[in-house]
C-alpha cells in the first residue's frame, strides 16, 4: 500500500496546501533547495544527503500527479476545500451568554 493511498481514496486537498506544495515545486522555491539551505547550520550535519534531498522533489511531483488525477475525476471542486469554513451559529460573548440565562 503507497503512502499516497488516503490522498488518492479521499482525493481532497485543502487550498492551502495544494498552493504550498504548487509552490515548492517552482525553481526558485523547490523543496530540496528550500530543505538544503534549512539543514545548512544543523549540528548533525549532513541530516539528509543530495540522493535525499532530490527524492524530496521526486516524492512532491507525486503527490500533485495524485491530486490532478483526483481533479479529473472529480472536478475542482470537489477536491480542493475551503480552509476557512463559515460557522452557521453566531458565537455569543460571555456577557451575552449570561445576560440570556
Amino acid at each position: 500500500m503507497s503512502i499516497l493511498a488516503p490522498l488518492s481514496q479521499c482525493c481532497m486537498i485543502k487550498r492551502s496546501t495544494l498552493l504550498r506544495l504548487q509552490l515548492l515545486v517552482r525553481s526558485d522555491f523547490r523543496l530540496s533547495d528550500v530543505m538544503r539551505e534549512s539543514l545548512k547550520q544543523d549540528p548533525l550535519r549532513p541530516v539528509l544527503t543530495e540522493l535525499h534531498l532530490l527524492a524530496l522533489d521526486r516524492r512532491l511531483q507525486k503527490v500533485l500527479r495524485v491530486v490532478q488525477r483526483c481533479i479529473r475525476r472529480f472536478g475542482q471542486d470537489e477536491v480542493i476545500t475551503k480552509d476557512f469554513i463559515k460557522p452557521t451559529v453566531t458565537p455569543h460573548t460571555a456577557t451575552e451568554m449570561k445576560k440570556n440565562r
